[in-house]
């Protein structure tokens, strides 16, 4: 019976570590937007009337990082991007780090034929750094 027991735990232990990696899988992917992209999945299941064992598998973290993007990129491919399943919380919208990146690439565009003395070189060079905290490369 020790046997038994002792193999649940070292599946119980596997399934932990399992989840903590697709959950910094997807942090990783999605940065600071991930809380919301989940709810926005959620939301998206909920509204198409989704079983109820997979938004409770989303809702809980159960879901693999591989599947949730899937899940968000189905949500956006059929129309998901509803008002109802919209990308802000608390009014500050939520951005993926490559959007962050992307950003931070217009930025350096508008820098680049710009005196450094110029005030407004200088609200750019703050915005960059804003938005290069945002994609986690400060």
């Amino acid at each position: 019976m020790n046997g038994v027991a002792e193999a649940r735990r070292a599946s119980a232990l596997e399934q932990v570590k399992r989840t903590q990696e697709s959950a910094a899988k997807l942090k990783a992917t999605w940065g600071e937007a991930t809380e919301a992209k989940t709810g926005q999945v959620v939301k998206w299941l909920e509204l198409n009337k989704a079983p109820d064992s997979l938004r409770m598998a989303v809702k809980g973290g159960q879901v693999g990082a591989d599947s949730m993007l899937w899940l968000h990129g189905l949500m956006t491919t059929i129309g998901g991007e509803a008002s109802e399943i919209s990308g802000q919380e608390g009014g500050r919208v939520t951005v993926t780090p490559a959007e962050s990146l992307a950003r931070v690439g217009e930025i350096e565009r508008r820098m680049k034929d710009m005196n450094p003395s110029d005030p407004e070189y200088q609200i750019l060079v703050q915005d960059r750094l804003k938005w290069l905290e945002r994609a986690n490369l400060e």
